[in-house]
């Protein structure tokens, strides 16, 4: 029988050594020579996994004996790793593998039917014992015993035979026996055998998860790693988390922090905190070293859930509103309706008075006109991939206005995207956000929601406006605006009992009125807009209407500061499109068409985009949609009591958007109160700190 040694043959299965341990002569007269032998294959794989369990292996027993008649086993040992690599097996290794409590003799052996019980000793020898003894007939006549049993792999080997992948240890099995010489007389042998096999530790994976997808800045953030290895298989060592930026796409460039950590006994590890005052977007790498049962992992850059964004913070700076973009007349560069499934990029930085460079995001007043299907726009940064999230809807020959909120994309352009039909659009801008910090204006200040004018009853001192009439709203010191220190003010706008098509502007008091509109409307129709207004003579701003008469209603928000005084906060940032609540498909875990005149907290914190803490307010966009009668619907901090204000007023059936600026609440929530039954949709476009 031959024998397989050497390390270049470390992946065969079996490296049988079968030893003759007893020739005896049976007497002296018969002079013949008989020899007690017993050839033993150990069967199993040639490689095993640290961590594989319910592992099939085997005994192949075959009487190979000469001069003998049939073979008594009086004992089955069983050494699943030696150290020393010795048939011998003088030093067994405890603790590599276990056997499973039964093992089962083969069909068509000696040993079919039969159940061993496996029992091991403190030194890792396991015996197989049956009742009765095994008797295998001689070499040609029942002469074979199969045994199969189970074992388990806990752990690599301590010592390693071969400098081969893996560490490989040898299995030993130790057959004691009897037999009666056919010539006379009772002999007692022993046979051994070994089998190489080789342990392999873990192939591990590290799964991670940064703390948050984006940060105010100065906010800490940390990264986790979960390496993952096998059942039972204690995961030890070290990971190394290495955080590359700000836009180090390739995580080319020395390392910005470093944090090693020891694994814990759950195989997770949280690096140190880190925090940066430089926005830019921050890639994670974390590698695992891996240990004696588990093989290390390398980290690359850009994987999964390893990115932070470091939002810039930025400052708003309120303009006298003015057209950039007009496709009806090519205002802007852009002549004609937008068509079906057609998007354009339009300039912005460098118009209407935002700068050329240093802007984050602009307000804009988006205007729909003349649209031949129903439809939705959609604005986004250029450059980037189109969101799933929409700023207007409208149906066959509405004009819709919406304020909207958008981060400029590549070469200071906005994307518009038109959904269905053929249609017109207009594009107001009223103010941009810088992409630093810089002095002490343009931070804002969210105040709950209060109504500061309503002609319908002379709240404000209003009257209702005639064709061609303007009034003066009185914005600082009223509705929590300060009466000094305000540079703008953040303003719903809503136009009610109208009798005639027309349109508002809302502007500084004591400038001229620009060649733009905030509202637009029908006879009969309450529409509403959202306004970010530059505060002109004596605190106010000057609301027009062309044609009919129409009562207004002004509800403020919050306001911008001047820099007259130092401050601190109120600093915004932008963030690329997000859907966090659609009530129609459960999106942000709010379910269902909403009762009429109830309300329900959403979270608005951590998710789109949004940082988990040092928010004081998001900008959503409000879609209402499916409404089952006119009403509004309020938006406000979650724990606070329902203001008399609104964001979005809307009639039966339609589908009605507006911008809300709301400050966060209680658990990073605001609150959603809807007057009458319908469906709402919030798309977060930015963030205050």
């Amino acid at each position: 029988m031959g024998v397989l040694t050497g390390p270049a043959r470390w992946w065969r299965s079996l490296v049988l050594v079968p030893l003759l341990l007893a020739t005896v002569l049976a007497s002296a007269a018969s002079a013949q020579a008989v020899s007690f032998s017993l050839s033993i294959g150990i069967q199993g794989p040639s490689s095993v996994t640290v961590g594989a369990s319910n592992v099939v292996g085997g005994l192949n027993i075959v009487n190979t004996s000469v001069g003998l008649g049939s073979v008594t086993l009086t004992s089955i040992t069983y050494h699943p790793s030696c150290a020393d690599f010795t048939t011998a097996c003088t030093s067994p290794e405890t603790g590599v593998f276990t056997l499973g409590s039964t093992a089962f003799g083969g069909a068509g052996t000696a040993c079919a039917g039969r159940t061993f019980t496996v029992t091991s000793d403190v030194s890792g020898r396991y015996t197989f014992a049956t009742s009765p003894a095994i008797v295998l007939a001689p070499p040609g006549a029942g002469d074979t015993c199969t045994i199969s049993f189970t074992f388990s792999s806990l752990r690599v080997p301590t010592t390693d035979s071969t400098v081969s992948p893996g560490i490989q240890t040898t299995r030993s099995a130790i057959l004691l026996g009897t037999a009666t010489a056919t010539g006379g007389g009772t002999v007692n042998g022993t046979s051994r055998s070994i089998a190489s096999i080789t342990v392999l530790p873990v192939q591990t994976t590290v799964v991670t998860q940064v703390s948050a997808a984006s940060v105010a800045p100065g906010v800490p953030f940390t990264d986790t790693a979960t390496v993952v290895g096998a059942a039972g298989v204690a995961v030890t060592g070290l990971v190394t988390f290495k955080l590359y930026g700000p836009d180090d796409g390739a995580c080319a460039t020395a390392a910005a922090f470093t944090s090693t950590v020891l694994v814990a006994g759950n195989g997770m590890a949280t690096s140190a905190p880190f925090a940066t005052s430089q926005p830019g977007v921050y890639r994670f790498i974390a590698t695992y070293g891996g240990d004696v049962n588990n093989s290390p992992v390398a980290g690359v850059c850009n994987a999964a859930n390893e990115v932070v964004t470091v939002l810039p913070p930025g400052r708003y700076v309120p303009l006298a509103p003015a057209r950039i973009l007009d496709t009806r007349d090519g205002t802007g560069g852009i002549v004609g309706p937008l068509g079906a499934g057609a998007a354009v990029n339009a300039q912005v930085a460098g118009r209407g008075g935002v700068p050329a460079s240093g802007v984050s995001a602009v307000v804009m007043n988006v205007t729909v006109t003349q649209p031949t299907a129903a439809g939705f726009l959609t604005l986004y940064p250029a450059g980037a991939a189109l969101p799933a999230t929409s700023n207007l809807g409208f149906t066959p020959g509405q004009t819709v206005p919406n304020l909207v909120v958008v981060k400029l994309g590549t070469n200071g352009m906005v994307g518009i995207y038109n959904s269905a039909g053929a249609t017109q659009v207009v594009l107001d801008v009223a103010g941009w956000y810088s992409d630093s910090a810089g002095p002490g204006d343009g931070r804002y200040r969210p105040v709950v929601p209060s109504r500061i004018l309503d002609t319908r009853d002379g709240t404000g001192g209003g009257v209702r406006l005639g064709p061609g009439s303007s009034i003066d709203v009185q914005v600082a010191g009223f509705g929590g605006v300060p009466a000094t220190g305000a540079s703008a003010a953040v303003l719903n706008i809503a136009a009610t009992q109208t009798t005639a098509p027309s349109f508002v502007t809302v502007f500084p008091t004591g400038s001229a009125r620009p060649g733009v509109s905030n509202l637009n409307f029908t006879a009969g129709q309450t529409v509403s807009n959202r306004a970010m207004v530059k505060l002109g003579t004596g605190g106010k701003v000057t609301i027009y209407n062309l044609a009919g008469g129409t009562d207004i209603i002004v509800d403020v928000g919050g306001w911008y500061t001047d820099g007259s005084v130092p401050a601190t906060g109120g600093t915004f940032a932008p963030v690329p499109p997000a859907r966090i609540l659609d009530t129609r498909d459960g999106t942000g875990g709010v379910a269902g068409i909403r009762p009429a005149a109830t309300a329900v907290d959403v979270v608005v914190t951590g998710v789109g985009g949004v940082p988990a803490t040092g928010v004081s307010a998001v900008v959503l966009n409000v879609t209402v949609t499916q409404p089952a009668g006119p009403g509004f619907v309020t938006v406000f901090p979650a724990g606070g009591s329902l203001p008399l204000a609104s964001d979005v007023t809307f009639a039966a059936g339609e589908t009605r958007p507006n911008l809300a600026v709301v400050a966060v609440g209680a658990g990073g929530k605001v609150t959603l109160y809807v007057s009458a039954q319908a469906h709402v949709i919030f798309d977060v476009a930015g963030v205050y700190f």
